[in-house]
């Protein structure tokens, strides 16, 4: 078969090939159909495909810029053409031959697979990926891969609530049937390139289950109960990786359930030992266990993975200071960088263990101006009032910490002790007596 039938029947055959991720094939068979037709767009296309994923960017480069140039009209090489771009990282090339590509077979679902991640990377408004999501699905809705991208993208853009209904109702049409991956491996021709760009912090990974997704979006929006569940469903349901388990360690964490966090971290960090994000899991649930010197090795594990993990160089600045490292800390924070209000407080009682205290209160203060529901904020900055002799001011900001967690009994006793300097003994032994009913073993 010769002509242009012909070419697009081999565009269609080495189409098939990329799809296999047979690198190497790919770039033997292009290059036999090359040498004997050097104007066969397809080939070029798919040559430039297979040199992406062989680290061969340039020559890459060349490549699609040739199959570019000889004008590609069939639906084959127009998709292999999408791909070569978003493998290119030149997200608007390849939307505008993914669109051209789905003009001609609006039911390729690997190019339009392709063209949402390509219009996600792109400047395309969000709503022109969620119609291409839902155009897939409508077009089969049978098929799990737009629902799963259509929660992905909901969820990225912190529509939570969306993206929990999304996922319910992907559940619902998937029924009892287990992600198959062989077949996910296979169907999507760029799905290394989607894998590279859309895993998560270092070592969580990939995730296919709509379970993962919304119990994701359930921790997003503090229903850490429920988003438990939806992970022990994710579990159930063949999906226990990495990604799964250290999120299921946060909501474990907020809940309160220290022991249950750190052990599900530790099955994270058995699983991919050389996982980041695995160790800096299990540094929130030691540290409220009270062990800071094994949360301190795993923050300095993580760092020693992944140096680029900010949030476990800031934990690392905020366990050194309550070890008591002053000077340590305040070095590491200031690589670090500003980090939330709990590592603020943490920066300023470093400050204050080097003695330099109304440093220590112009910290506090700011904090507390940021955040006057935090509690920890006010009580911190009461106690450096105190030591700079500010006994007025200091209660005062002991009455904020008790407004804004009433059960505190550290805070009242601090006011306790503060009236008590000011020599207002009745109030102060009312303010002791509040403290040891709140907690009577503590005083």
């Amino acid at each position: 078969m010769g002509g242009k039938a012909g070419d697009a029947e081999l565009a269609k055959e080495i189409r098939q090939m990329t799809q296999d991720l047979d690198h190497a094939g790919v770039l033997a068979a292009c290059d036999k159909a090359i040498k004997a037709n050097p104007n066969l767009a397809a080939a070029h296309a798919a040559r430039s495909i297979a040199l992406h994923a062989t680290g061969r960017q340039e020559e890459a480069a060349e490549a699609i810029r040739t199959a570019a140039g000889l004008d590609p009209a069939d639906a084959d090489t127009l998709a292999l053409c999408a791909n070569a771009y978003y493998w290119g990282s030149d997200y608007e090339e390849s939307v505008r031959y993914g669109k051209r590509a789905l003009e001609m077979d609006p039911g390729d679902e690997n190019t339009r697979e392709v063209m949402i991640n390509a219009l996600s990377g792109s400047s395309a408004a969000f709503d022109e990926i969620l119609e291409c999501c839902d155009e897939g699905i409508e077009r089969n809705p049978a098929s799990m891969r737009f629902r799963r991208e259509k929660a992905r993208r909901l969820a990225d853009m912190e529509m939570h609530e969306d993206a929990v209904a999304c996922c319910d109702e992907w559940i619902r049409v998937r029924g009892n049937r287990a992600p198959d991956r062989r077949g996910r491996d296979r169907a999507t021709y760029c799905d290394e390139g989607i894998r590279a760009c859309m895993t998560g912090p270092a070592g969580t990974g990939y995730s296919d289950s709509p379970y993962a997704i919304k119990a994701d979006s359930l921790r997003s929006l503090g229903r850490h109960e429920e988003a438990v569940k939806a992970y022990d469903e994710a579990i159930a349901a063949g999906d226990a990786g990495t990604f799964v388990r250290v999120n299921r360690s946060d909501s474990l964490l907020a809940l309160g359930r220290r022991e249950e966090a750190l052990e599900e971290a530790k099955e994270a960090a058995r699983e991919t030992p050389r996982g980041a994000a695995a160790h800096y899991a299990m540094v929130g649930p030691l540290a409220g266990l009270g062990r800071l010197e094994e949360a301190l090795e795993s923050a300095d594990r993580a760092l020693e993975l992944d140096p680029s993990m900010d949030g476990a160089a800031r934990s690392r600045a905020s366990l050194l200071s309550r070890l008591g490292r002053a000077a340590e800390a305040l070095d590491a924070f200031e690589r670090a960088g500003p980090g939330n209000a709990e590592e603020q407080l943490d920066r300023a009682c470093a400050v204050a263990d080097l003695g330099r205290h109304e440093e220590a209160v112009e910290l506090c203060r700011a904090v507390a101006e940021r955040n006057p529901g935090l509690a920890a904020a006010h009580h911190v900055l009461a106690v450096e009032l105190v030591e700079v002799g500010r006994v007025d001011e200091a209660a005062e900001s002991y009455r904020r910490a008790i407004a804004a967690n009433p059960g505190g009994a550290q805070s009242r006793m601090g006011l306790s002790e503060a009236l008590y300097m000011l020599g207002r003994h009745a109030e102060a032994l009312d303010e002791a007596r509040r403290a040891l009913k709140s907690e009577p073993d503590s005083y």
